[in-house]
């Protein structure tokens, strides 16, 4: 019996015996790596990848076949694509086969269906770095004429949403498309053709969009650089360009935000600014630690002794209230320069380590006293960080 063999039969055996105890089978998996990308097929997942592009609130939701969701609070929509060949309308999200490859701020469809008689659709999604919006090229080759496409933009089912769309806390069906069309562009595809969604949220046909597309792609590129891992495991490499698109995703222009999408808010000392270390971001910490240096209470004595824990909330918390040890001199607030603004959090460990953990290639600043360098060690030969 081959170590195959072997294997496969273990395999049907821990299933059955899964099954007989009364346990759920394994699941199904959904997504593969292939040439450093994150791959599934025929994939049924909606609204679970996101791309952020400028560093605001705006992001652009993908899922696993290609329907879109921008979110920007309450200008946010659901955009979707249909074409018309052969004498049919087609949605795109319901192809009989649908290839979404996903690498670092970019996810790229190949299309099937068997309606088409042979012909193909690649379009590929990137959120845009240089504005708010978002850019699609759309390929097609195999078509007895240029088959005519449609982008129709609607608004989502919910408007307004908890925690800007906390994927932790918003069923993802929020993101789906509601009420009649706010708008409808269509084309012929008889070359590749660039959709871009302006910053005043409406769809387009970039004239300039080769153009637009490489300036974007160029980007991303250069950011996705910033970390490479290369080890015997496939599923692990991936994550060098996902681990740089999301952290480029937590930066909100001055510090770095709790999560990208799940809990989307300013914090201190959340393990965010530790990224600058790793990417080699050094004005993005300096941004960050001298923002949240101006957020330290300087004005408010210590005058309630311990304890003062919230009998409200079984003592589980720190009474928020000012002049306790916690919340009086030293504390630092939940906003970058705000220094009446407590939180229930005490952020002031991971800050202090974050501020401690600097690169020792650090330039003296502002907040030099705050700051001291430390002596960084030996780098890891499988992975490559490259400042920016």
């Amino acid at each position: 019996m081959t170590i195959l063999t072997i294997a496969a039969a273990l395999m049907l055996a821990t299933t059955s015996m899964a099954q007989d105890n009364g346990k759920k089978p394994p699941r199904t998996m959904n997504y593969y790596p292939d040439q450093g990308q994150i791959v599934c097929v025929n994939g049924n997942n909606r609204y679970t990848r996101a791309l952020y592009g400028a560093n605001t609130r705006q992001r652009l939701e993908t899922s696993d076949r290609p329907v879109f969701a921008s979110y920007d609070r309450d200008n946010s929509l659901n955009i979707c694509f249909l074409m018309e060949s052969n004498g049919q309308l087609q949605p795109l999200d319901s192809t009989t086969f649908c290839e979404a490859r996903y690498e670092g701020g970019r996810r790229t469809y190949s299309l099937g269906d068997d309606g088409w008689l042979g012909g193909r659709v690649t379009l590929t999604a990137m959120a845009t770095f240089y504005e708010e919006g978002a850019i699609w090229k759309i390929h097609t080759e195999g078509f007895l004429d240029p088959p005519a496409l449609h982008a129709v933009a609607r608004k989502l089912k919910k408007t307004k949403m908890t925690r800007e769309g906390d994927y932790g806390l918003e069923p993802r069906s929020s993101f789906e498309a509601a009420g009649l069309p706010l708008q409808t562009l269509t084309w012929v595809n008889d070359s590749d053709t660039y959709i871009l969604l302006t910053p005043q949220r409406t769809l387009v046909v970039d004239t300039l969009g080769e153009q637009h597309f490489a300036q974007e792609e160029a980007y991303r590129q250069a950011l996705i650089s910033h970390l490479k891992i290369s080890t015997p495991d496939p599923y692990i490499n991936t994550l060098g360009a996902s681990l740089a698109a999301a952290a480029d995703g937590l930066w909100d222009g001055q510090t770095w935000l709790h999560g990208c999408c799940g809990w989307r808010t300013p914090l201190a000392g959340w393990r965010a600014a530790y990224v600058a270390d790793v990417l080699g971001w050094d004005d993005r910490a300096r941004s960050h630690f001298d923002a949240y240096a101006k957020s330290m209470v300087t004005d408010v004595p210590p005058v309630i002794p311990h304890p003062s824990q919230d009998s409200v909330r079984n003592l589980a918390r720190a009474e928020e209230k000012w002049g306790t040890q916690m919340y009086s001199n030293g504390y630092i607030c939940k906003l970058p320069g705000d220094s009446h603004k407590m939180s229930h959090y005490d952020m002031n460990l991971n800050y202090i380590d974050e501020l401690l953990g600097r690169s020792a290639t650090s330039t003296p600043t502002a907040t030099t006293s705050m700051m001291p360098t430390a002596a960084s060690g030996p780098a890891t030969p499988s992975i490559t960080t490259v400042g920016r």
